[in-house]
C-alpha cells in the first residue's frame, strides 16, 4: 500500500494507457524485488500481461469474462450453468484502493484546487510523503 510511481494525465483520461508509463517510473532497484502485480480487470489484455512478463513480473490480472445480458445470466442461473462470482485470485486488491483512499484523504488533492500542475503535483508529492511516514514509522 505504499505508492511506488505516479503519472500525471487529464482527469478524463482512461487508466490504461497511463499503466505501463507509470509501470515504468519504479525505481529500477524496486522494479527488481516486485514479483507480481495486481490489476483490476480494465487492464486484462495481452500487451500489458506480455509487457509484466518481460520484466519479470507475474501479472494477478482476472480476465474479463465474456458478456451475456441480465436475461441470459437469470436463465442460465435457472439452470446452475452460471454462478455469481465469489473470490478471485485478486482478493489482495483492498491494498491498492486503501492507498487510493489515503491519497484522496487530502481535501486539496481530492477536489483539485489548483490550477497548475506543479502546485498539483508538489502537494501529490508531500500527500506520498505523509503516506510513506505514516505507514513506514510506527
Amino acid at each position: 500500500g505504499i505508492p511506488l510511481s505516479k503519472i500525471l494525465a487529464v482527469g478524463s483520461a482512461h487508466d490504461r494507457p497511463l499503466a505501463i508509463p507509470t509501470i515504468e517510473n519504479i525505481p529500477a532497484a524496486l522494479t527488481a524485488e516486485i514479483r507480481k502485480m495486481l490489476a483490476d480487470k480494465g487492464y486484462d489484455n495481452s500487451h500489458m500481461r506480455a509487457y509484466l512478463k518481460s520484466i519479470g513480473i507475474d501479472p494477478d490480472i482476472p480476465e474479463k469474462e465474456p458478456y451475456i445480458t441480465w436475461r441470459e445470466k437469470i436463465n442460465l442461473m435457472a439452470r446452475g450453468r452460471y454462478r455469481l462470482k465469489g473470490q478471485t485470485s485478486n482478493h489482495k486488491r483492498f491494498a491498492v484502493e486503501r492507498t487510493n483512499a489515503w491519497i484522496k484523504s487530502f481535501r486539496r488533492l481530492r477536489f483539485r484546487f489548483d490550477y497548475s500542475i506543479l502546485s498539483f503535483t508538489a502537494f501529490l508529492n508531500l500527500a506520498f510523503v505523509v503516506i510513506c511516514i505514516r505507514k513506514l514509522i510506527p
